[in-house]
């Protein structure tokens, strides 16, 4: 965090200087309306308010190094003297539409706790851009061929698809899985393509062209072309075969006058056997052609299985084995929440994200399958970005993109999940990417995959986990909170100002950054680095100063989010008008006594409230009496070591004349004693303690002494203590709270007497 100020470590030396401050102003003020993807400039205006010398540079929070173009880029600036300074500013193509803002800081070269913050408020238009692509771009089938579409919303606003396709024969019938597709700004997704037409009986595979289209209210996206080559149900090899027959037929009739009839019976029995012979091999084609498509289901039951959902009909459906994240494999049972990681997710033997084994039919070598998350929390991370490209293997250029071969673009699901099938043998990189999070590049991917995946995973140069059954976790980018504190509508110095970060499932702070007090400008600002791991998250922001009214307000920040625009003003603590009220009605009094209704003495009483705190201890009846008291309402808390703590509200003037009367109960406590040899008097050890519910609460040590982890409320608890080669014995505790409870002395006889 970073903030003008003149206490801290380097206090001392800042008293030898002039008050150190600068200031900054925007031209113009007003919101600029820009469009994402066109530069647009602002003029910013640099002040030296110091009496020395100095030189200032100025950056734009909340974009990367090529979002702006600065000039110059360091201003060195005389006391009391202004120079304009050009800040050019291209947002990204996908930079969200409506009202935002951009924080510009001024700050000094020399001495970091010099600068000046200043919000550039943007309009920021909406841009509608898409594009799509299909893979593979020709196919050869039977009667239906599949296609995948990526389509890929590179604009700032959401886009809405209806897919449709042609052909100028008006040969196939065109089905898309889904065929409306909602595309969110930023995100790229995968949509199935089905061509289907009838078929030739016979004659070569022709290739058909179609077009596919897709069709957006704000935008028409160019179509993309595909061709697709349907087989024959009768090959043309088959009608030579059947051609050369015929010949030999025609050539059996004109030399048949010289064959006695044994010839003529025997050629008979070849045309019989030459018929069955071609029904075998067209017998044959289809069979093949059944053994792919079971083939291809058993791929597509294993991805299935892979991302968590068992398909119907399928061996694991057979099995019983439904729900989300099971997976099935030889020789291992059904386990929930098995998750792939980039490669064939559970390859044999491999761990899992719980520490145990993928099952081995969680995905096929030839497809990439996984979960990317996020590394804060282990979130899934949906709409994640996976460009796969192919590599060359051989000669001076190995291990570059593959000119002949386009990049593979798929996305991640709701649930994190991606999938990548029928992939080609080969080496490729595969580079991902989401929206708040940093890039990760993993090189070294090999198809087929293996058991002893070679590749590695990096986020810049940070190493990012990814292997068989680790999903990917990505690092989220620098997220930032800044704001302004404000006293009377001026800027509030010294406001103490620390951002807490709340645990997701209790709401309680889980990561506290130290107070850091605002400067004279009233700004604050934190900086959360991808290594901190705070975001995504939700923070509370505490804001305090003495006399004032503590702020508290919630700030929920998404990985690479930047919340800059917080305007936090501070109420004054009000003065309680003066009282007429007697003093004698302006007390507060009771009386403290523990679970047997006996007072308790040297109880801490604790008042807070109506700008007064003060704190008390119970007499030896235990009574306490507060007087002099303001008017209004306070809060009282009990404490007392070795009881549970009790708070109050209580109104002054009292609603009643009749002390509050607080009963305090005792904090259950432990249990403890020792075991030993009834004849030898040693002590034993690994005997073993259980509750009167036969729970373990105990072990002995090798002097047989034990202790329960288990707390117990005052009256008599009945213990059992067993060892090994001795009879049991149980034993009766007297449990009085708060102090800790002790066994008598428990003597087990041997059995071997």
């Amino acid at each position: 965090m970073s903030a003008s100020d003149s206490s801290g470590p380097t206090a001392k030396r800042r008293r030898s200087k002039p008050l150190a401050n600068t200031t900054l102003r925007l031209v113009p003020a007003e919101p600029i309306a820009v469009k994402p993807g066109e530069p647009f400039t602002v003029q910013a205006i640099a002040l030296n308010r110091t009496s020395l010398i100095d030189a200032f540079g100025l950056t734009v929070l909340g974009l990367d190094d090529t979002g702006a173009d600065i000039e110059p880029e360091l201003v060195t600036l005389l006391p009391d003297a202004e120079e304009a300074v050009l800040v050019r500013i291209t947002l990204p193509v996908d930079y969200p539409a409506g009202s935002s803002e951009l924080l510009l800081k001024l700050t000094s070269s020399t001495e970091a706790s010099i600068f000046a913050v200043e919000t550039l408020r943007l309009d920021v238009a909406a841009v509608a851009k898409a594009t799509m692509a299909i893979d593979p771009m020709s196919a050869t089938g039977r009667r239906t061929g599949r296609f995948g579409l990526t389509l890929s919303n590179i604009g700032n606003t959401p886009m809405d698809m209806s897919l449709s396709g042609s052909d100028n024969e008006n040969h196939f019938a065109y089905r898309f899985d889904p065929p409306v597709l909602e595309l969110p700004a930023g995100v790229t997704r995968s949509v199935q393509a089905v061509v289907s037409g009838r078929r030739s009986f016979t004659g070569s595979a022709v290739p058909r062209q179609f077009t596919i289209t897709a069709k957006s209210p704000s935008q028409d996206i160019p179509p993309v072309v595909a061709a697709f080559a349907q087989r024959p149900y009768v090959p043309r090899l088959v009608l030579m075969l059947g051609s050369v027959v015929a010949l030999l037929g025609l050539w059996g009739v004109v030399v048949g006058s010289a064959i006695d009839s044994v010839v003529k019976d025997s050629k008979g029995d070849v045309a019989t056997a030459f018929k069955d012979g071609v029904g075998d091999v067209v017998n044959g084609l289809d069979n093949q052609a059944a053994s792919a498509d079971a083939l291809s289901q058993t791929r597509i039951d294993a991805i299935a299985a892979a991302a968590g959902a068992t398909p119907p009909g399928s061996a694991a459906a057979d099995q019983g084995l439904t729900g989300t994240g099971v997976a099935v494999g030889s020789g291992a049972a059904a386990r929930p929440g098995a998750t792939g990681a980039l490669g064939p997710a559970g390859t044999p033997g491999s761990p899992d994200a719980t520490g145990g084994t993928a099952a081995s039919i969680a995905g096929p070598p030839d497809a990439l399958v996984g979960t990317i998350v996020a590394a804060s929390d282990g979130r899934p991370v949906p709409g994640a970005t996976l460009t796969v490209q192919a590599l060359l293997e051989e000669g001076s250029l190995n291990g570059q993109p593959d000119p002949n071969r386009n990049p593979i673009v798929i996305t991640s699901a709701t649930s994190g999940t991606y999938e990548l099938l029928d992939m080609l043998p080969g080496s490729y990189r595969v580079a991902i990417s989401a929206t708040g999070y940093a890039d990760v590049v993993c090189s070294g991917v090999v198809i087929p995959t293996t058991a002893e995946p070679s590749w590695t995973c990096l986020s810049g140069t940070t190493p990012i986990t990814a292997g068989p059954g680790s999903p990917v976790a990505l690092l989220a980018q620098t997220s930032s909170i800044a704001g302004i504190v404000t006293e009377a509508g001026e800027p509030s110095a010294g406001v103490l100002v620390a951002a807490n970060r709340l645990d997701a499932i209790t709401g309680s702070p889980a990561g506290v950054t130290p107070p850091t007090p605002t400067g004279d400008d009233g700004r604050f600002s934190f900086v959360f680095t991808p290594d901190s791991k705070l975001a995504p998250a939700t923070f509370e922001l505490t804001i305090s100063k003495a006399g004032f009214v503590t702020e508290r307000r919630l700030v929920i920040l998404e990985a690479g989010d930047n919340s800059i625009g917080l305007l936090v003003p501070l109420q004054a603590v009000p003065v309680p008008p003066p009282t007429t009220i007697p003093a004698d009605q302006r007390v507060l009094s009771g009386i403290v006594r523990d679970d047997n209704r006996l007072p308790l003495a040297n109880v801490a009483v604790q008042l807070t409230g109506a700008a007064r705190s003060v704190g008390i201890v119970t007499l030896a009846d235990g009574s306490w009496v507060l007087d002099g008291l303001d008017v209004g309402t306070y809060n009282v808390s009990f404490s007392k070591a070795g009881y549970n703590p009790v708070a109050i509200s209580l109104q002054v003037p009292p609603a009643s004349t009749q002390p509050a009367i607080v009963v305090l109960t005792a904090s259950p406590v432990a249990i403890s004693g020792r075991v030993v040899d009834n004849l030898t008097g040693a002590g034993i050890a690994g005997a073993v303690v259980t509750d009167p519910d036969g729970r373990v609460i105990a072990l002995t040590d090798g002097a047989g002494s034990w202790r329960t982890t288990a707390s117990f409320g005052a009256g008599t608890v009945v213990l059992t203590v067993s060892a090994t080669g001795f009879a049991p014995a149980t034993v009766a505790v007297d449990v009085r709270p708060p102090a800790e409870a002790v066994a008598p002395i428990v003597r087990l006889t041997s059995l071997a007497l």
